[in-house]
């Protein structure tokens, strides 16, 4: 309303007025125009979470600007264990909330629907106990060492994991599927000789990855 204000104010002005009424005019025309654009830039906190891959995580290089970052990761941690990670973000926190968790939930005698099942219902937690944040959830990894399973079995849960969680993602508002491997070169290489971690080389990749994901932000 100032602002139609003004522009009236300008156009409706009588010819009697002096030169420094109309100066006048005009500069408050033009700072309600400043003050209508304005905008003030808040950085986006962006929680890291997870299991050791997480833990083992070297920031090779800043953030983007704009971002705060926090890193926590939990060796063995599971989907499970993330609850507590949700409870402990401070009361307020409204950002997002990168997870790479799931890998340590896979074993024998599951399927991949419970896992995807674990994870939706980690989402609606965090959506429950912290209103306002958002989620990122990544992409599982592989590992040639699977506990009590065959390298093959455990390939095959991870991937249908990993198709299931990309397509149930796509419907939730609140949470995004990361691929790692739209931007790492995935495969055996990347793991370290106990077949579960990241060598350094893959580790500052997956650091990366989620680089460029905080990218999507800000």
């Amino acid at each position: 309303m100032q602002l139609g204000t003004s522009i009236t104010a300008l156009v409706l002005k009588s010819p009697e007025s002096t030169h420094c009424e109309k100066s006048t005019i005009v500069e408050e025309f033009l700072e309600a125009m400043a003050n209508s654009y304005t905008v003030t830039s808040q950085p986006v906190h962006f929680a890291i979470r997870g299991h050791s891959f997480v833990r083992r995580l070297v920031q090779v290089c800043p953030p983007p600007r704009g971002i705060l970052t926090s890193v926590r990761g939990i060796g063995g941690a599971t989907v499970a264990r993330m609850r507590a990670e949700v409870d402990a973000l401070d009361a307020d926190f409204q950002g997002i909330v990168f997870f790479q968790v799931g890998e340590n939930d896979v074993s024998a005698s599951n399927v991949p629907e419970d896992l995807v099942e674990g994870l939706l219902h980690l989402l609606d937690y965090l959506r429950w106990k912290r209103p306002g944040s958002r989620a990122v959830i990544g992409s599982l990894f592989p590992r040639v060492k699977p506990r009590n399973m065959t390298v093959s079995a455990y390939k095959r849960k991870i991937e249908e994991a990993n198709r299931r969680l990309r397509r149930m993602l796509r419907r939730r508002l609140d949470a995004t599927y990361w691929d790692h491997s739209l931007h790492m070169r995935m495969g055996t290489a990347l793991l370290a000789k106990d077949g579960v971690h990241l060598t350094p080389k893959a580790n500052a990749q997956f650091w990366l990855s989620i680089r460029k994901c905080m990218c999507r932000y800000v």
